[in-house]
């Protein structure tokens, strides 16, 4: 189909373009309503900061870092308190009570400590060495044999002598019992014999012998006995030995004490409970039974004794003896109390209704100041120094150091708990 070609648009189809414009329009002003395209926007990138800049920022942390560790850090201390050592010494009348019902009497000035009575008795055998000197030497020995020509057998009492051809005297040591004559053979035995003295003049190679025993009493075995050397006769000498000395038995008894009685002892206090010290002089000690095995002149080393030992020990409690010596005239307690006893020497011991009474000669070194609590509130937000001051105002310290943790702090804490004491005195 042709189209047709106009120059000139019919109002008719005038009408269709303007319609047409419209819708166009329409269109056109919606999409400028609605942006297809959104700008972004694009930040350009900052210079670098310089070296010197950061340098200053990093110092200014590390500042505020130590600013902070050291004003929030807390510090700890610990107190070490040096007391004056003082000395006491005093007479106490005391009363050792042996009962836990035990009541002072009314009135009474003495002071009462609880204590215990501990008693044994042992039985001991020693040896002491001797010390005198004697004579000496070493006794011949040998053998010989004893013959018998009567017709009965003949017994001979223990040390009888036998007198040989060199004028010594021999003698043997037990009972022999020699046998009577056998046909035309007299009886005979051999025994051991030592030299009635120490000495080389009693060493012989052989010999005959007598028994002047016999001879002496007018028996008429008298010459039916004879003896005869079996072989030499040797081992005399004379010489300077040890021998027991009256100074060695009248010591052997307090030797025997002074050693043994230690030893009673410590038996005894090992049954004490650390809460108990014994009063040493207080102590009590009888031999009961002694026995000397040796006699003046016995040429020996060393002889035994023995005996029995009674042992009495009295023993107090401990906190009694501190409060005893807390009380004495001229000490000042105070809550940190120490003491160390020199000695106590007993001057008077009785006995009364099954109680011990005595006096004690007491001599101790003594020390106290405040308690710790009272020490610590004194130096609460003080500086070293000034806290150093403070303690040191009582007469009852001799130095105070005070170290506090972090060292680089020169405050105190305010807080208790921080602060710790330690008391340095007797025995420290």
């Amino acid at each position: 189909m042709r189209k047709k070609i106009y120059d000139i648009l019919p109002p008719a189809e005038v009408d269709k373009v303007e319609a047409i414009k419209e819708e166009v329009e329409e269109v056109e002003i919606e999409i400028k309503e609605e942006p297809a395209f959104k700008k972004q926007k694009f930040k350009q990138p900052r210079k670098p900061l310089g070296k010197g800049i950061l340098f200053s920022i990093l110092l200014i942390g590390i500042a505020v870092a130590i600013a902070g560790i050291y004003f929030l850090t807390d510090t700890k201390a610990e107190l070490v308190v040096h007391p004056k050592i003082s000395n006491i010494q005093e007479e106490k009348k005391v009363v050792v009570a042996l009962s836990d019902d035990f009541q002072a009497a009314e009135g009474a000035d003495r002071f009462v400590l609880m204590g215990k009575v501990l008693t044994d008795e042992q039985s001991y055998t020693d040896q002491v060495a001797a010390t005198g000197s004697a004579e000496g030497g070493s006794q011949a020995k040998g053998k010989i044999r004893i013959l018998n020509s009567s017709s009965g057998a003949v017994t001979l009492v223990a040390t009888t002598r036998f007198l040989g051809t060199n004028g010594k005297t021999y003698r043997v040591p037990q009972v022999v019992s020699v046998p009577a004559m056998q046909g035309t053979e007299p009886g005979s035995i051999e025994v051991e014999v030592v030299a009635e003295e120490p000495g080389e003049d009693y060493n012989i190679s052989s010999s005959t012998f007598t028994l002047p025993g016999l001879k002496d009493h007018g028996s008429p075995l008298y010459d039916s006995m004879k003896a005869e050397t079996v072989a030499a006769i040797s081992g005399g000498a004379k010489g300077t030995g040890l021998a027991v000395s009256d100074n060695d038995i009248a010591g052997a008894e307090g030797k025997f004490k002074q050693q043994k009685a230690g030893e009673v002892k410590n038996s005894l206090m090992s049954n004490l409970s650390d809460d108990y010290v014994l009063l040493e002089k207080a102590t009590r000690q009888e031999v009961t039974s002694f026995v000397v095995n040796a006699k003046r002149g016995d040429r020996v080393d060393r002889f035994d004794v023995s005996g029995k030992i009674k042992t009495t020990v009295i023993a107090v409690k401990k906190e009694d003896i501190k409060r005893m010596i807390s009380s004495m005239s001229g000490v000042e307690e105070g809550d940190n109390f120490g003491y160390e006893i020199k000695d106590i020497d007993v001057k008077e011991l009785g006995d009364k209704d099954g109680n011990k009474e005595m006096t004690l000669s007491v001599s101790a070194d003594y020390y106290g100041c405040e308690g710790d609590e009272d020490l610590i509130k004194k130096v609460l937000e003080k500086s070293k120094t000034g806290a150093i001051a403070e303690l040191e105002k009582d007469d009852r310290i001799e130095k105070v150091e005070i170290e506090i943790n972090p060292s680089w702090k020169d405050s105190i804490s305010n807080k208790k708990e921080n602060v710790t004491v330690k008391v340095v005195g007797l025995g420290n």
